[in-house]
């Protein structure tokens, strides 16, 4: 399935551990700086489609892609009648997510996901 670059990244991920990962690979003496973003991507998105993506709408980050790790996610199961002993409401699944780590060569950033 081809993707629409716009289709291949859903939201960027803003947790501590993310925010923490985009300055914790730089000023790092004898050692390459790196800069890592966390995406959430379509689900059904490839590493080449990601890698792709990402180039055709960040031109700036063109060439300085080092590696992309992606985890799939997979939907809990919700059952709100668990511990009870009858049956009141249905049981659901939360829907399956899939996020990648970009890592980017030290010294390009991307202005979109700055700041947010």
């Amino acid at each position: 399935m081809a993707l629409n670059p716009y289709q291949v990244f859903l939201m960027p991920l803003l947790t501590e551990k993310s925010v923490q990962m985009q300055d914790k690979y730089s000023d790092r003496p004898g050692r390459p700086d790196y800069v890592k973003y966390t995406v959430e991507v379509h689900p059904e998105a490839t590493k080449p489609e990601i890698r792709k993506a990402l180039e055709e709408l960040f031109p700036e980050v063109r060439g300085n892609i080092v590696k992309i790790n992606t985890i799939r996610l997979r939907g809990e199961i919700r059952d709100p009648d668990r511990f009870r002993g009858r049956r009141r409401f249905r049981r659901g699944r939360t829907r399956t997510r899939k996020k990648a780590i970009i890592t980017l060569r030290g010294g390009v950033r991307i202005p979109q996901f700055e700041g947010i």
